[in-house]
Formats: C-alpha cells, structure tokens, sequence
C-alpha cells in the first residue's frame, strides 16, 4: 500500500466493504470500483480534511454496495498458463499442461489438461470450458431441483438452458426459461444455489425491485455474503475449498 493510502473496513446493507483511501494531487473525491477486486479505491485530494472525506464515503454508501454487487456479477475472463490457479466447485486447483490426446484430470490439487497444443492457450481454454460445460449440466440440475425444494413459493421454470456468458452469471427469460454461466460451477455449491435463487425469484417478480428483494430475503436470508464470493476465485468459507496451503492463496 503506497505510504499515502489508508485502509478502511466498515460495514452497510450487511455487506462488508474495504476501502483503501489514496491521497493524490486531484481537485476532487472520487471512488473506483475493480473487478475481480476486494479493496474499492477512494481518491481525494492531499489536503482534504478527514471530515469531508468521511461525508463523502457515507454519502455514497448505497450506491458502493449496488455498484460492486453489479460488478460481483459479472465473470472475470481467466488465463490459462501453466501455475494459473483454476476453480472447481469452490477449490482452487494449479493448472499444469502437456502434450498428448485431448484430455482433462483434475487430481487432488492440480488441474492436468494434455493437448497437441499445450502452449497455446486459446486451445488449452477451449479444452477446459468443453470440461466445465459437460460436468457443469447435470450439477446445475441437482441444484436447480434442491433449490425449487426449497423455495418458498411454488415456482417451475420453463426449462435450463447452460451456456458460456461474458457478461451474466445467470439470467431468466419472460418466457421463465433459467439460463446459467457454464463458468458458475467454478463456484461453491453456496454460490451456485444463490445465482439459481436469484433466477427462481425473477419466476415470481421478473424486475429487481422491493418485492424481488424481500423474497430473496425469505428465500435466502444469507444470499448478499453469498454473492460476495462471485467476486472471488475462491470462496473463503467453502467447505469444499481444501488443499491449498496459505501460501498458495496469496497467489489468487
């Protein structure tokens, strides 16, 4: 951290926020919201007094939380060269790659994929989404079932349709059709069921407005620390993030 940033951990809407506050030579404050980051940047000027600092931080808060709960949902475009970390239902796994037929093994800590092309890394990702698409349909099925379970009102969407996405985790159709990020499964199950609650939500209320909100509230009390973790490669509190050691999680 430069020697003229402060670190700040505050809290609101139940969401935890980490503010890294920079003192530069500008004329106003401002914040910055990253992807894939947990610190949001605030910039203000080198003499402004901390009282106007702190009005400006509060007089922001809300729209902070609806700016890095947009920014939680939209996936980071990964890299895939040998030592990258990759995700699998919430575990982190080192990516390491060599030549031989078209093929993906995930061992305990390592994720193996052999190719005729094992230094390219468009080939290699291609390999690996075609993994993730396969392993990805029938473990959103068992979730989208567990989670209409347990909805707490009667909803039956129109069909599941999975597919590589850019820009969404998931997504709903007017006509009720649930459509999931093949890239969700790199998440914990936690994670999953959270974006699939979402969807079934959008079933009952289809604009995100103060009903959609509370019957997500009913339907998953705990669903904003949830949707922290899409923000992340891993999900710190994941029962099933095991085999690293600390040292190979300050690398993610």
């Amino acid at each position: 951290m430069p020697a003229d940033a402060y670190h700040r951990s505050i809290s609101h809407q139940g969401l935890p926020l980490s503010l890294e506050i920079i003192r530069t030579r500008r004329k106003s404050l401002a914040i910055h919201v990253f992807p894939g980051e947990r610190v949001t940047e605030v910039r203000v000027p080198l003499k402004c007094p901390w009282t106007e600092v702190d009005a400006f931080i509060e007089s922001r808060l809300d729209w902070l939380v609806v700016a890095l709960q947009k920014v939680a949902l939209e996936p980071i475009e990964p890299k895939f060269k040998r030592g990258d970390i990759h995700t699998f239902l919430g575990k982190g796994y080192v990516l390491e790659t060599c030549f031989g037929r078209n093929n993906v093994i995930m061992t305990p800590d390592q994720l193996w994929i052999s190719c005729k092309r094992p230094d390219s890394e468009p080939h290699v990702a291609q390999l690996f989404f075609d993994y993730l698409r396969r392993e990805s349909e029938s473990i959103f099925q068992e979730r989208l079932a567990y989670c209409q379970a347990t909805f707490p009102e009667p909803v039956s969407p129109s069909g599941l349709r999975v597919r590589r996405m850019k820009a969404r985790w998931g997504s709903c159709s007017e006509r009720g059709e649930i459509c999931l990020n093949t890239m969700l499964v790199q998440k914990s199950l936690d994670v999953i069921d959270m974006v699939i609650t979402h969807e079934l939500c959008h079933l009952v209320h289809f604009q995100h407005d103060r009903r959609f909100y509370q019957l997500m509230d009913r339907a998953m009390p705990d669903w904003r620390e949830r949707e922290a973790y899409l923000a992340s490669k891993i999900d710190p509190d994941s029962p099933t993030k095991g085999g690293l050691d600390p040292e190979q999680l300050s690398l993610l």
